[in-house]
């Protein structure tokens, strides 16, 4: 049960870590891709 609840917990904290970073990762992308298309 233990080994059970930390790999979830694991998981929670890997996932909350994670989402803003691809968050950040598509909001940065979205900016550099509009910028290539004003300069185009």
């Amino acid at each position: 049960m233990a080994v059970r609840a930390g790999d979830i917990g694991l998981r929670a904290a890997s996932a909350i870590v994670l989402a803003p970073a691809a968050v950040l990762a598509i909001w940065l992308g979205g900016l550099w891709f509009l910028a290539l298309m004003l300069l185009a």
